[in-house]
């Protein structure tokens, strides 16, 4: 179970499914038959409610992240279950590769990658979709931290476009 990322809790009575806790239920409750389906449908439903509740959070927390450079110095001094001689070998190796830990996103340095054609293909270029006034400023913060990250290039023109958009959820994400 633990390779499964499942934790059974019995003195606190939870259950724990990759950091998602949910309490346990009386097990004659489940075996009732005509209870038996409703039981186990309120309990999925709370655990997709739940890992859907985790899920946007760890992406909040990924898109809300300020990619700025990491104090090596201080990020070791936070790994108090190491002696001090541990951490002066672990802040060794951190600014040994202290390029990872610079702030940005990195580059996927690969060989190119081209498309072959077919001869008589036409390029494809629609306009924009149509953005409500409401989701305007969420798009476009998005879109200016994205570019400001290095993710997105700005492309004024180009023979090959296809419209996207974005949703924001109900509380604000996209």
């Amino acid at each position: 179970m633990d390779e499964l990322g499942i934790i059974l809790n019995f003195k606190e009575q939870e259950i724990t499914i990759d950091e998602i806790s949910m309490p346990m239920h009386d097990i004659t409750n489940l075996q009732l038959p005509r209870k038996q389906g409703l039981k186990f449908n309120s309990l999925a439903r709370l655990l997709v409610e739940r890992c859907t509740e985790v899920a946007t959070q760890r992406t909040i927390r990924i898109l809300d992240a300020n990619y700025k450079k990491a104090d090596l110095p201080a990020v070791v001094k936070t790994c108090t279950h190491l002696s001090q001689n541990e951490q002066n070998e672990l802040l060794e190796v951190l600014w040994e590769f202290e390029d990872l830990f610079d702030g940005t996103l990195g580059d996927w340095n690969t060989e190119p990658v081209s498309f072959k054609l077919k001869r008589d293909a036409k390029p494809y270029h629609s306009k924009a979709s149509p953005i409500t006034k409401v989701h305007s400023k969420t798009i476009k913060k998005e879109v200016k931290r994205l570019v400001e990250l290095g993710v997105l290039e700005w492309q004024p023109t180009s023979e090959w476009a296809a419209p996207s958009f974005i949703q924001p959820k109900k509380n604000g994400p996209v």
